[in-house]
């Protein structure tokens, strides 16, 4: 099954401008993907760290490992660093990831950690770009296997006209009547 090429239908990767400016950033949290939902469950309604719960991961840690999101976090940094996601290899994992990032370029960060480690093919990307910001598509952001999903939520449960007029602007297409 791993040997399978993969498509990968879902994901909020940044673009290549978004990926070099967070680049000296990106540490073992940056692996947690969806298990930060996890992370702030297992803190509670009210997390004893108040809004910067991520900071205390060593603390939960032990509570969300073994939930799918969880083992999803471990497993990715077995496979990409040979390290077990716990909180006495967290330093580790930084050091680890950012020598995977170094001297590579965002493309070619995407291409090593999408294409090669994970042998993904196509990524639909789920990411929430403005419709009237079409720079935000230009080819040379993301990598030439992407494509992306117009997602815009909030015409699901408009309050008021404002989405709509954006989807006018950026589509150039009048929208008459719901």
């Amino acid at each position: 099954v791993m040997q399978q090429p993969l498509f990968c239908q879902h994901n909020h990767h940044v673009s290549f401008r978004e990926f070099e400016a967070g680049r000296s950033g990106y540490d073992h949290r940056s692996l947690l993907g969806y298990a930060d939902t996890d992370l702030r469950t297992a803190a509670g309604a009210r997390p004893p760290c108040g809004e910067d719960w991520l900071a205390h991961l060593d603390t939960f840690w032990s509570k969300i490992r073994t939930t799918g999101y969880g083992r999803a976090v471990s497993r990715a940094c077995r496979e990409l660093f040979g390290l077990e996601y716990s909180p006495e290899h967290f330093a580790e994992i930084t050091r680890a990831l950012q020598a995977a990032i170094a001297g590579r370029s965002a493309s070619q960060v995407f291409d090593y950690f999408v294409r090669e480690k994970s042998g993904t093919k196509w990524v639909l990307s789920d990411a929430k770009l403005d419709i009237t910001d079409l720079a935000a598509y230009a080819p040379d952001l993301h990598p030439g296997y992407y494509r992306f999903a117009w997602r815009r939520d909030e015409l699901f449960y408009p309050i008021d006209f404002a989405p709509f007029a954006r989807l006018e602007q950026g589509t150039g297409v009048a929208i008459l009547s719901l």
